[in-house]
């Protein structure tokens, strides 16, 4: 997304240019609530992201304790739970992710990182203490794009895009659009035209309306659902793949636009399914996230009951309403809490 204290894009994954880490998300973690309150709390990953600015900015509070292998995470993460009274534990495990980029979703390697994922979740659950729930879940879904101009349209190659665009921020299926100052109203109809159905499009102020960025009201209550800091932040135009398409950027993006699998937008396969919850001593199962307002338009169809999900038979996921390409959501970051004698 484009710093508007720079002008600058700034990489939010590999934190570039380098920004203050709370000066750019200034709100306290659900972990640093959860510890201020006297909860047990403590984060489970690679090593590698003990000190990253993500890791400051999304998982701080607590203790955050590095383990190479997914065994070693697992095993830890059930016994940090079961180390107090109440105990939020966090683990992550990020090779689904890689393989599906890499290799695509439909892949030998991506199924392999799935069934291996799928082991360390029966691991963890196994291993839960009474009282314990444990949530598995993802931040997005992924589909594999086909490697043909007419499903990867490469903004630096089209002119017509490009034309009154001063950067192309987001990535490949969910796009921020800048525009040089005065011709939003011109790009905005540009891309609507070029890319027609294929892309929701909508500028600013019409993205937000809309619930994309979250509900009314926003952190400071201001009514928009972003704050001021971030609505200035956000696209002029925002485009989210409705297709399986993507607009990949060849020239300043080579790596990203070679990869295979890219994350999702907000089609059904990738808003559905996203999380599964066990317990030990009575396991439910919430029912399907409701779709953004956008998937409500008329002819855009909605997903439809399909075959078997591919959980492994201990996890309550709901019902199986996975829909056909639900095996593209990797469930690789899990989250397990202890309640207390009080709840």
């Amino acid at each position: 997304m484009r710093d508007p204290d720079t002008g600058q894009l700034m990489n939010q994954l590999r934190w570039q240019p380098w920004t203050e880490p709370h000066a750019w998300q200034p709100y306290p973690t659900v972990f640093q609530l959860a510890d201020a309150a006297g909860v047990h709390t403590c984060q489970v990953s690679a090593p590698t992201f003990a000190e990253t600015p993500l890791t400051k900015v999304a998982l701080s509070g607590g203790t955050f304790h590095g383990r190479l292998t997914g065994e070693e995470r697992m095993d830890l993460a059930a016994e940090q739970l079961g180390a107090a009274g109440r105990s939020l534990v966090y683990t992550y495990y990020s090779e689904v992710d890689g393989k599906g980029h890499r290799f695509g979703v439909d892949s030998p390697e991506w199924r392999d990182q799935l069934r291996y994922v799928d082991g360390l979740a029966q691991r963890l659950a196994e291993r839960l203490p009474p009282r314990a729930a444990l949530y598995v879940t993802a931040d997005h879904g992924m589909i594999d794009i086909p490697f043909d101009p007419e499903s990867r349209i490469d903004f630096d190659e089209d002119w017509e895009l490009r034309a009154g665009v001063s950067l192309l921020g987001g990535e490949g299926r969910a796009r921020h659009v800048y525009a040089v100052p005065g011709a939003a109203g011109d790009v905005l109809a540009v891309w609507r035209e070029v890319l027609g159905e294929r892309m929701w499009v909508a500028g600013r102020d019409e993205a937000i309306e809309a619930g994309w960025f979250g509900g009314p009201g926003g952190a400071d209550g201001g009514g928009k659902g972003v704050d001021d800091r971030v609505y200035r932040r956000i696209g002029d135009i925002v485009a989210a793949a409705r297709d399986d398409i993507a607009i990949v950027a060849s020239h300043t993006e080579p790596k990203e636009s070679a990869m295979v699998g890219l994350h999702g937008s907000m089609t059904p396969w990738s808003s559905w399914c996203r999380s599964s919850k066990y317990a030990p001593e009575r396991p439910r199962s919430a029912p399907p996230r409701s779709l953004p307002p956008v998937h409500a338009r008329p002819g855009h169809p909605r997903p439809t009951k399909g075959p078997a999900s591919p959980c492994p038979s201990w996890c309550s996921f709901p019902e199986r309403w996975t829909a056909e390409r639900a095996p593209s959501l990797c469930r690789s970051s899990t989250t397990a809490r202890r309640a207390g004698s009080r709840g």
